[in-house]
């Protein structure tokens, strides 16, 4: 199954600059988010790892004060808007690319998205790649409408999980500083239907979880195995 896109409408600027314009818009730049401080001692970084009596290399991090997935809002790598004489593709491309950020909750600064080059009035259905955490995948974008105005739905033939976000949402859903999912940092997967393991362990006592991903948003649900 695909992830499908509500439609989009867009209309040409009034203003229209007769230079050409560079493709790339979409790399975005700036550093990592930085951590909350939450008291005078350090906190443990979210990569730290703590081996149990389980056999189990937990991932020590701390709580976030907020749910997770809304933490990419904030982040400075978040790239930048494209220009008002921006072509048609290239402002496409860069809806693609915040809908890739959205669902995999975790910013890539150095993410891509490469599209056939096609303005208002080239109206077709048209293929676009992104690259995610160095994991590529499809949008199939169709454009629709006139010379002024277009209308255009994308949907995603896969999606990109990220470690980092499911375990900061275990953490956050059960207040435990130490988890493990098992899975790799970042997963191609398809959004329909993917399920992970992760454990939790807060004073000494060890909770199995199955992460249950929602195809439409991203977001991670936690349910013990039945």
């Amino acid at each position: 199954m695909k992830s499908k896109s509500p439609g989009r409408r867009v209309l040409r600027p009034v203003l229209l600059a007769s230079a050409a314009l560079a493709a790339a818009v979409l790399s975005g730049c700036g550093g990592e988010a930085t951590p909350t401080d939450s008291g005078d001692a350090p906190e443990p970084t979210a990569t730290e790892e703590t081996q149990e009596s389980s056999g189990v290399d937990f991932r020590n991090g701390p709580v976030p004060e907020s749910d997770p997935k809304d933490a990419w809002q904030d982040d400075p790598g978040l790239p930048e808007e494209p220009a008002d004489t921006a072509t048609l593709s290239e402002q496409v491309a860069y809806e693609l690319l915040l809908d890739a950020v959205e669902y995999t909750k975790v910013v890539d600064p150095e993410a891509a998205v490469e599209c056939p080059a096609f303005d208002f009035g080239d109206n077709g259905e048209y293929t676009c790649t992104v690259t995610y955490f160095g994991l590529s995948y499809d949008y199939l974008t169709t454009v629709s409408g006139s010379g002024i105005m277009a209308n255009y739905e994308y949907e995603a033939s896969e999606r990109v999980v990220a470690r980092e976000y499911v375990e900061d949402a275990l953490r956050f859903d059960e207040n435990v500083t130490d988890v493990f999912c098992d899975m790799e940092e970042h997963v191609l997967t398809d959004p329909e239907g993917y399920t992970v393991e992760c454990r939790s362990l807060a004073d000494g006592e060890e909770s199995v979880w199955n992460a249950e991903i929602s195809a439409a948003f991203g977001f991670f649900s936690f349910f013990p195995p039945q």
